[in-house]
């Protein structure tokens, strides 16, 4: 299970208003968090609006972001 972090938006929050992940570290743990439960949900025949594939640094905040675009634009 993954451990539940907080990430303050308004100190060190982006201007898109994207979630920030300080690191690719925590970026890539939410992906495998999303897909866990993804797995999770197809197997007890449910859904769950996480589709994030992937994750990218952003040149506004320098943090990270996550999308669900396979491939950037």
């Amino acid at each position: 299970m993954m451990k539940s972090r907080t990430y303050p938006r308004k100190a060190h929050g982006c201007p898109t208003g994207k979630k920030r992940f300080r690191d690719h570290r925590d970026a890539v743990a939410f992906l495998h968090h999303a897909e866990n439960a993804r797995s999770a949900a197809e197997r007890n025949g449910g859904k769950t609006k996480l589709r994030v594939v992937r994750c990218y640094e952003c040149v506004l905040c320098h943090g990270f972001h996550v999308t669900s675009m396979a491939q950037a634009a």
